[in-house]
C-alpha cells in the first residue's frame, strides 16, 4: 500500500491594497508572482476575477431584526454597604436625592433599557437576611413576589429597590454566584432548544467585595459559552481589585475550563463620572460582547440568509 502525501508549495508573492483591488478586474489587478528562490524561472502571476463588498451587521441590526435582549439587576444587600438607617450608609434613603445605588441602576438602567423593548427588568437581591424567617439569602426577588421578580422599568426597579431595604436584614458573606447561575440557567435554556434571537445582561452593583473568588470565576467562564454579558458596578470607595481580576480574559474554572470570550464589562461608579462617559463604555462594550457570541455560535450566517 502506497500513501501520496501533498504538500502545499509556496510558488510566489504579490503585493497590492485594498483600494487598488477596488478599481476592479482588468489589468490593474494583475500581479506577477515574486519568488524568494531566484533560481527558479517559473513566471506565474494572479489576477482579480471577483470582488464583494460584504457589509458586517451590527448589533442595531440584530436588534431591529427581533433580538430580544433580557436584563437582570441584581442588588447588593449585605452588611459591608452600612447599616441602612445611617446616613454614611451606601443603601440610605434620602428624602430629596439618590443613593450611590439608585444612581447606578437609573443611569444603567436607561442605558440597557433603550434595547430593552418589553422594558421589562428582572430585579434580585443578595446577601442579606429575607422574611418570613429572616435566614441569610445569596438570591432573593426584590419584588417580594414569590414567583415573578420582574417589575416595570427604571421606576419599577427603583420602588423594589425602596421597598426592599424595609424587609430584608443586612448580612455577609458576598456571593455573586447564585444570582449569576440563575441567568446562566436562562441561558442554557436558550442554548438548547437553538433559539437564537435572545441575549441577556445581568447588571450587578456592589460595594466591591467579593468573599469567594473562585466560585464568581466558575460562574463567569460558564457563562462565556452563552449568550450572556454581565455589568459589574462597584459602588463606594471599597478596593475593586478583586472585581477587576474578573477582566482577565486568561480566566479559567476550578476544573480547568477556559473563558470563551470576555462577557464582563467593569464601570467603578463615582460621583465625577458623567453620563456620557458611562453611556460610551457600556455601548463599546456590550455591542462587542455581543457580536463576538453572535460570531461564535454562527448566528451571522444565519442572519444573512
Amino acid at each position: 500500500m502506497f500513501f501520496l502525501i501533498f504538500r502545499d508549495l509556496l510558488i510566489g508573492n504579490a503585493v497590492t491594497t485594498l483600494d487598488q483591488l477596488f478599481r476592479g478586474v482588468g489589468a490593474l489587478n494583475s500581479y506577477k508572482l515574486s519568488q524568494s528562490d531566484r533560481r527558479k524561472k517559473d513566471h506565474s502571476s494572479v489576477e482579480l476575477i471577483d470582488l464583494q463588498r460584504i457589509p458586517s451587521l451590527s448589533f442595531i441590526d440584530f436588534i431591529t431584526a427581533g433580538t430580544q435582549i433580557h436584563f437582570s439587576v441584581a442588588v447588593d444587600f449585605t452588611a459591608s454597604n452600612g447599616n441602612p438607617l445611617h446616613p454614611s450608609s451606601l443603601h440610605y434613603i434620602h428624602p430629596h436625592k439618590y443613593n450611590p445605588y439608585m444612581k447606578a441602576l437609573c443611569a444603567i438602567s436607561n442605558v440597557i433599557g433603550k434595547y430593552n423593548k418589553q422594558d421589562r427588568i428582572a430585579a434580585f437581591g443578595f446577601g442579606a437576611q429575607t422574611p418570613p424567617k429572616y435566614e441569610l439569602s445569596h438570591f432573593f426577588y426584590m419584588n417580594g413576589d414569590s414567583k415573578d421578580a420582574h417589575v416595570d422599568g427604571v421606576d419599577g426597579l427603583l420602588s423594589a429597590y425602596r421597598s426592599c431595604l424595609l424587609t430584608v436584614r443586612p448580612y455577609a458573606p458576598t456571593d455573586y454566584s447564585e444570582v449569576i447561575y440563575h441567568v446562566y440557567k436562562f441561558g442554557a435554556a436558550v442554548q438548547r432548544q437553538r433559539a437564537s434571537n435572545y441575549y441577556f445582561i445581568l447588571l450587578i452593583v456592589t460595594d466591591g467585595y467579593v468573599t469567594d473568588q473562585k466560585k464568581t470565576i466558575d460562574a463567569v467562564v460558564k457563562c462565556s459559552y452563552l449568550p450572556i454579558s454581565i455589568i459589574m458596578v462597584g459602588v463606594g470607595k471599597r478596593d475593586y481589585l478583586s472585581m477587576q481580576q474578573l477582566l482577565s480574559p486568561l480566566l479559567k474554572s476550578s476544573d480547568g475550563l477556559p473563558l470563551k470570550r470576555e462577557i464582563i464589562t467593569f464601570v467603578p461608579f463615582t460621583e465625577d463620572l458623567s453620563d456620557k462617559d458611562l453611556v460610551a463604555k457600556l455601548l463599546l462594550n456590550i455591542p462587542r460582547q455581543f457580536l463576538s457570541w453572535a460570531s461564535l455560535s454562527e448566528k451571522i450566517v444565519a442572519f444573512s440568509e
